[in-house]
């Protein structure tokens, strides 16, 4: 008998859902149930930080700033592990700490001597955005997005 790949999904879903709901927690007490404790920590999550380390390829390090103004981004910093976006207000997003305070992650899905690309998902796997960066010549790039927005950035 053949059953369909979702539908196998649904059941293991739902096999996990049942499993975690039978397990209790009391914060108020140090022995908490070892089940809700491997898979939430709801106690400690003061302590846990999602952590975003970019790697940027090293010709990208540096200041960029848009050659023409056609977006809100003004100027695009890449230090080894963080890029910061200054935003025309003169607003500093730094962009891991943006990512980290939405419960978000990032997959990087292209690091070359040419490009540079990679994507922001939910904590739930959903895809939300895509950021891409190739290189036309040792002084300027391409931006683009997901929403289509393309600009290009020269080296400060």
């Amino acid at each position: 008998m053949y059953i369909p790949y979702h539908t196998l999904y649904k059941i293991l879903f739902l096999c996990l859902c049942f499993f975690i709901s039978s397990c209790e927690i009391d914060c108020d007490d140090d022995d908490y149930d070892d089940c809700y404790d491997y898979f939430f920590d709801d106690c400690h999550d003061d302590d846990y930080s999602a952590v975003i380390s970019f790697t940027p390829p090293e010709w990208i390090y540096g200041t960029w700033i848009i050659e023409t103004n056609i977006m809100e981004i003004q100027k695009i910093t890449f230090v080894e592990d963080l890029i910061f976006f200054d935003i025309e207000e003169g607003n500093v997003v730094d962009l891991a700490e943006s990512i980290e305070n939405y419960g978000q992650y990032i997959e990087e899905n292209m690091n070359t001597q040419r490009e540079y690309r990679f994507a922001v998902f939910t904590g739930y796997d959903q895809f939300l955005f895509e950021y891409q960066f190739i290189r036309r010549s040792e002084n300027s790039f391409e931006y683009s997005d997901s929403d289509g927005v393309t600009a290009i950035f020269v080296k400060n």
